[in-house]
C-alpha cells in the first residue's frame, strides 16, 4: 500500500524491486506513476482505475508498457475475473493498493 507515495522516488524504486518478474495488480492506479514503476519490471500488470480523468493521464503515461492492462471502473467488477482469465490464477504479487472516496449511496468493502 503506498497510500499517494508512488511520486516519491524512493516509492517507486521499492514498487520496481518488488514487481520484478511478478504478475501484478494493483488497485487505483491514480496517475499512473506507481503502475509505471511496477510496469518496469513486471511480467504483467493489470490495474484498475476509477476517476475518468485520473485514468485519461494513467493512459497516457502507461502507453510505453506493453505488459500493462489498464481497466476503467471499480476493481471489484475487473480484478477477480481478470487475474483468473488473464493469468491463469491469482496474481503472483500484488504490491499496491490506494482508494478513493466513494459516495454515502455505494457500497464500501
Amino acid at each position: 500500500m503506498t497510500g499517494g507515495g508512488s511520486s516519491l522516488p524512493e516509492v517507486r524504486r521499492l514498487l520496481a524491486v518488488l514487481a520484478a518478474g511478478k504478475r501484478c495488480a494493483e488497485v487505483g492506479t491514480a496517475f499512473g506513476e506507481g503502475a509505471a514503476a511496477l510496469a518496469s519490471t513486471a511480467r504483467s500488470l493489470v490495474t484498475v482505475e476509477l476517476d475518468p480523468d485520473r485514468l485519461s493521464i494513467a493512459a497516457y503515461r502507461l502507453r510505453r508498457f506493453p505488459n500493462v492492462e489498464l481497466l476503467a471502473g471499480d476493481w471489484r467488477d475487473h480484478l477477480p475475473q481478470r487475474t483468473s482469465v488473464l493469468m491463469g490464477k491469482a496474481p503472483t504479487r500484488c504490491v499496491s493498493f490506494c482508494s478513493t472516496t466513494r459516495s454515502s449511496s455505494q457500497s464500501s468493502f
